[in-house]
């Protein structure tokens, strides 16, 4: 073969690349068992010719013909990578240090979440008690990996699934501030929902990234539609255990350690005026034949 493809999807001989009789590019099927597809149309072909730029799916490979002029950038020396640390997230190296920062986050989370006194096993306990699930849900990722392209991509799918639950919970421990410090209103619940919506697609996302090879374009939609759907899922369970009073939190309870200027507070005139005007509405239900 002139042209090997590590792709599970591509027959040992998938398809010939040729001439045709006005000297253009042409493939042709060899009887594969995915054959061939046009990217463009999107459906399978038989024949197809390749013009300059033009592309070819071959299992789950595209594969663009490209004119032999056409200026190309110079390579770039090693560590000279445009995306400078960026980069380094996507070695093994970077997923190990992306663990530890989110094993550190959840352990400061943890120590500033209580009054009590924890000792640092304790808060180290709790830390990779978390990591368990989250290695739990990396493993389904892994298997699924594995069963496709033939990689596990553990510490990948790990590490991506740190990073999104710290952001979820940074996120989320700043929406409780917002709630905290101004009443609850329709837009902050709005924004609550959205951000939930975004993470988890992001999050669907970056797991079908590590386990297919389809144009990534292609993955925000089922990602989207995952998102979408757990969070449905969530406000139904809200709202059936909905309750119109309750003497529980809104938020998590977390230390919020606010001078009284920065907390949304009334005078306590008003404060007892309006206790009052409640006392009278009161007894007034309690005074009325039943």
């Amino acid at each position: 073969n002139d042209i090997v493809l590590d792709d599970p999807y591509v027959d040992a001989r998938h398809a010939d690349l040729g001439v045709d009789d006005a000297g253009g590019v042409v493939v042709r099927d060899a009887g594969s068992v995915n054959g061939l597809r046009d990217p463009a149309a999107g459906g399978k072909v038989v024949v197809l010719p390749l013009p300059p730029g033009g592309s070819v799916r071959i299992g789950r490979t595209i594969l663009r013909l490209v004119d032999p002029a056409l200026p190309l950038p110079a390579a770039l020396m090693d560590g000279d990578d445009p995306r400078g640390r960026i980069a380094v997230l996507t070695t093994t190296r970077g997923h190990l240090a992306v663990v530890a920062l989110a094993l550190v986050y959840i352990m400061v989370e943890g120590w500033l979440g209580t009054s009590e006194r924890l000792r640092f096993v304790k808060l180290l306990s709790n830390a990779v008690l978390a990591f368990v699930g989250l290695a739990l849900w990396s493993g389904f990722w892994s298997i699924a990996s594995r069963i496709v392209v033939k990689h596990a991509r553990f510490l990948s799918h790990l590490a991506w699934v740190s990073a999104i639950v710290v952001g979820f919970r940074l996120l989320n421990n700043i929406n409780e501030w917002v709630m905290f410090i101004v009443p609850t209103t329709f837009w902050t619940s709005v924004s609550g929902t959205v951000l939930a919506i975004t993470l988890v697609t992001v999050l669907t996302y970056g797991h079908l990234r590590l386990v297919v090879t389809v144009p990534s374009r292609r993955l925000w939609r089922p990602a989207l539609v995952v998102g979408v759907a757990m969070q449905g899922l969530l406000l139904l369970a809200g709202y059936a255990s909905h309750e119109d009073f309750s003497s529980r939190l809104e938020y998590s309870g977390f230390l919020k350690p606010l001078g009284p200027r920065w907390v949304w507070t009334i005078p306590l005139d008003d404060f007892i005026q309006s206790s009052q005007q409640l006392k009278a509405k009161v007894d007034r239900i309690a005074q009325s034949p039943p």
